[in-house]
């Protein structure tokens, strides 16, 4: 995945960042795991949460999903997977 954003400033994330497929589960029921976030934090708009760890490939469509640069000079880095919840 990639990510390009301006220190201090917060990007919506769509398909173009981040998506998923499994031939087993329907896409809707895909969700995304973010692990050891530096730099910054994933931040879901639609439930208002500040912080978040996981959220729906639905949500990340429909650009609800958003990682805020923290304002450091380092560069954002974090672990991503993908689980169908089983």
């Amino acid at each position: 995945n990639t990510l390009s954003i301006v220190q201090g400033e917060a990007v919506a994330l769509n398909s173009a960042h981040l998506q998923a497929i499994d031939v087993d589960s329907a896409n809707t029921t895909l969700f995304f795991i973010v692990e050891d976030v530096q730099g910054g934090a994933f931040r879901n708009n639609r439930l208002n949460v500040a912080r978040v760890t996981e959220f729906s490939q639905p949500d990340l469509l429909a650009e609800q999903i958003a990682f805020v640069h923290d304002g450091s000079l380092a560069p954002p880095n974090y672990t991503v997977s993908v689980s169908d919840g089983i």
